[in-house]
Formats: structure tokens, sequence, C-alpha cells
């Protein structure tokens, strides 16, 4: 059964999901490139480090 908690944890996972994806959905292609990259980067030196 859902108790009450358990509703409102739910709705409060559901909106800041929805609200990330609208962040994501704002930020342009050049952002996301850029991020994927400085990922990229980041991955590397830690291999790099091994």
């Amino acid at each position: 059964m859902l108790t009450k908690d358990k509703i409102i944890a739910i709705s409060l996972f559901l909106t800041s999901y929805r609200h990330i994806h609208k962040l994501l959905k704002i930020n342009t292609l050049k952002q996301q490139k850029a991020i994927f990259f400085q990922l990229n980067l980041f991955f590397f030196k830690k291999k790099g480090n091994n």
C-alpha cells in the first residue's frame, strides 16, 4: 500500500526529474559537446595516471 510519505516522495522525484530534463533540453548542443569533451579529458587523465 502507498502511504502518504511514499506518495510525496514519488511526486517529488517526478517533479525533480522533469526539472532536470528541462534543464538538459535548455542546454545547447555546444554546451553538451563542451561538457562531453571535458569528461573525455578527465577520463583520459585518469587512465594516464595508471
